[in-house]
């Protein structure tokens, strides 16, 4: 490779195009490697940027050789397929621009309601869920049965003397007031690997469990099993997806079709096939 100044490369002034690399009839000019250069740059981290830019080129370019040669009699395949992803990608930003010119990408509640009553069977849960609340307290505390009376008490002052008396004993007090997967409840209790706990979904009263220094006063006030319907704050997030990928869907129908009719209006599309007019009833005028 011949030597040169990375500085030059990145002068402005300067239209000549030096050959910074060639492999066979391929080369790579100054003018295509300008872009990974910064003003910040010493000289010292541009040519060690360009070295190694340089040698990931030659790298790829004596890998093209090799597959021109090796793959000669498929070079009408690969040209097909080159032409293929080309108009993929063609379509796909004309896609994209349709879309983000005609779609409204805000999902109210009211939208995500609707949509919820219309289709709440097809969000059914794959696990159980609960909310609960677990309290920690040592074995050796002597006022747990009143704690356990506060616990389960429909009472709103016993219950804030419930959360009184965790606050002030430092009892490890753990809410789950939001939908939660059972086995992260149950994480919260001294379970044991293998043992099944679906029984302790039959109770909303306050439930306990021990080990050698703590006892755990629980008690699961709703919980859903799996398969139910799943409660539509959990399905929110799918369902903004779903919505809003059906207004993407119809903004590309439209416009497809807006297409479609103005080349027919302009006789531009000429379909040689018996199936022609069923095919023309379908798209509505």
């Amino acid at each position: 490779m011949a030597s040169f100044s990375c500085k030059r490369i990145l002068t402005p002034f300067t239209t000549e195009e030096i050959v910074v690399a060639s492999v066979g009839e391929r080369r790579l000019l100054s003018t295509d490697v300008e872009y990974i250069f910064t003003e910040k740059m010493t000289t010292e981290d541009s040519l060690v940027i360009l070295k190694s830019y340089v040698n990931m080129w030659v790298r790829s370019q004596l890998k093209l050789e090799r597959a021109e040669l090796m793959f000669s009699e498929s070079q009408e395949d690969i040209d097909n397929m080159v032409e293929e992803y080309r108009n993929s990608l063609l379509n796909y930003k004309l896609d994209q621009h349709y879309i983000e010119k005609s779609i409204n990408a805000e999902i109210t509640e009211s939208d995500i309601e609707s949509y919820y009553t219309k289709h709440s069977n097809e969000f059914r849960l794959n696990n159980i869920i609960v909310k609960a609340r677990v309290v920690k307290v040592p074995e050796t505390y002597r006022q747990s049965v009143k704690l356990q009376e506060l616990m389960e008490s429909p009472n709103s002052e016993k219950q804030q003397d419930f959360i009184d008396i965790c606050d002030k004993n430092n009892f490890q007090l753990v809410v789950l007031d939001t939908w939660t997967n059972f086995n992260e409840f149950l994480g919260h209790l001294p379970t044991r690997k293998g043992d099944i706990y679906t029984k302790l979904l039959k109770s909303k009263d306050v439930q306990f469990m021990a080990d050698e220094s703590n006892k755990y006063l629980f008690n699961i006030y709703e919980s859903k099993d799996k398969g139910e319907i799943s409660p539509i704050v959990l399905a929110k997030d799918k369902i903004r997806k779903i919505i809003l990928n059906q207004r993407r869907v119809d903004a590309i129908n439209i416009y497809e079709d807006s297409l479609y009719i103005k080349a027919k209006r302009g006789d531009r599309i000429h379909i040689n096939i018996g199936e022609v007019e069923a095919i023309d009833s379908l798209i509505v005028d």
